[in-house]
This record gives structure tokens, sequence and C-alpha cells, in this order.
């Protein structure tokens, strides 16, 4: 328990804890970018699609930031402590803060009085945002710098959002106003299976 709790203090302090601010940010700005008021299905769909995807990627996009640091990787030698717990500690810390923004952004919402089933956009948004984090991550398990990681999955969004669904089936982000609870699961599966996969090329690497 105690290094759990080293792991994470260490993690949020040194990396994590500006991207949680900026979160705050996305949230206390968004009601002047977007109305958040008033909002039919549709419309509701268009926030989670446009807005809440790109932060959830955001959220997820540290998870192997401190993996560029040597002096990470010599703490993580010399304790021999597992890389893969490690990671999936830092993993935790951002999915259960992507999702908690997540059920903010839908209390305003809903405080707004906007139409939309709370269930089903908690399954939509967490899809996306871990099916472009997975996205992500695997592009740097893969490339080893952040750079391209962060990349792939921003140009993936950008090239859904100008396509149709039937180019990327499930995994389109934007077809959330179609109510298709399968697409979310499928989107939230994927991405935990390439979170996988990249912990476990990650920890080859490291080995």
């Amino acid at each position: 328990m105690v290094k759990v709790r080293s792991v994470a203090e260490t993690f949020i302090r040194c990396h994590y804890l500006r991207y949680m601010l900026g979160g705050v940010l996305f949230l206390l700005l968004l009601p002047s970018i977007v109305s958040l008021e008033n909002l039919d299905m549709f419309q509701s769909a268009k926030v989670l699609e446009y807005w809440y995807s790109l932060i959830g990627l955001l959220l997820l996009f540290p998870l192997y930031l401190p993996d560029n640091e040597e002096e990470a990787l010599a703490i993580i030698r010399s304790k021999r402590t597992s890389y893969s717990w490690i990671v999936c500690v830092r993993l935790i810390i951002e999915s259960v803060y992507a999702v908690f923004l997540l059920i903010l952004l839908l209390i305003m919402m809903k405080h707004g009085h906007s139409t939309f089933s709370v269930a089903y956009f908690l399954i939509r948004g967490s899809g996306a945002a871990f099916f472009l984090g997975g996205l992500s991550a695997l592009v740097f398990a893969v490339v080893r710098h952040p750079v391209p990681s962060l990349l792939v999955p921003f140009f993936y969004y950008l090239v859904n959002m100008m396509n149709k669904e039937e180019y990327f089936g499930y995994v389109d982000l934007f077809s959330v106003a179609q109510n298709s609870w399968l697409s979310g699961l499928t989107q939230l599966l994927t991405g935990c299976l390439l979170f996988w996969i990249s912990i476990s090329l990650t920890k080859k690497a490291k080995l």
C-alpha cells in the first residue's frame, strides 16, 4: 500500500498534475465555447464526440511520459519493482480521473436540462477516451516517442470526423447519436486491449 501511494504521488506530482488542472480548466471554459443547456440527444452527442473525446485522449496520454527519464528507469531497476505494476497504477489514476471529469461534464449538461441517457453517454464517452488513449499507448510502445503517440490518435480523430461511419464500423467515434451500445462497448474493450498490448511490449523493452 505504501508503494502504491509512493508511485501514485510521484506520477501525479511530477507528470500528471498539469493534465489534471488542464481537464478542470477545460470544464470551466467549455460552457463559453459551446452551449450545454437545453440540448436534444443529437446536440448532446456532438458535445461528447467533438469535445470529450479529445480531453479524454489528453488525460490518458501521459501514461508513459515518465519512461523518457533515465532517473525514473534507474529507480525501477534498482528497486526491482515490476514495471507493469507501475504502469497499471498510472493507468488506474488516469482512468479514474478521466471518468470523473466525464461524470462532471454529464452533470453539467443534465443541470442545463439537456436530454440524453447518462448510462449510455458514460459508456460512449469512456469508450472513445479509452480507444484513443489505448491507440496512443500502443504507438508509444512501438516508436518510443511521445509526439507520434499523440499525433496518431489525433489524426484518427480527424479522419473519423471527416468520413462516414461505414469506414469505421463499431470504432466510429462520431456515432453517439445512433444510440449504439455495442459501439461504445467495442471501443471500451478495444481500448483496454490496446493498453494491455502496449504494457506487454514496453515491459519486454525494459527487461
